[in-house]
């Protein structure tokens, strides 16, 4: 448990023990990714220790990340494990629905400054 100072005032935030440092989906097919960082010597804490197995065993990939390579190597190989263009397909759809987001924040906008110009 920490408390955090957000713009809508302190809040709790709850972990259960043993969480892992980072967790994350892997992008196309949605598994949960627990990610431990530790020191090149560092060991993984009891708590750690008998969650991490928890989270493997519901699915999910576990990295134990002593330095950047371990995520980085790890996710290349989830991607080359895709069916062929997939990824390729994906960063396509995703530019689309970018450039869409992208147009009605843009119509959002102008239709805004037109509203106040009519009210001046």
């Amino acid at each position: 448990s920490k408390t955090v100072q957000t713009v809508h005032g302190k809040r709790q935030l709850c972990y259960p023990a043993g969480w892992s440092d980072i967790t994350a989906i892997i992008p196309f097919i949605g598994r949960l990714w627990a990610i431990e960082c530790k020191a090149i010597n560092g060991k993984l804490r009891p708590e750690q220790e008998d969650r991490l197995p928890e989270l493997e065993a519901s699915g999910a990939l576990i990295t134990i990340a002593r330095d950047w390579l371990d995520v980085s190597s790890e996710l290349k190989r989830q991607i080359d494990m895709l069916p062929r263009g997939a990824y390729e397909a994906h960063i396509l759809k995703m530019r689309r629905v970018w450039q869409e987001a992208a147009q009605r924040a843009s119509e959002r906008e102008r239709l805004k400054q037109e509203r106040e110009a009519r009210k001046a």
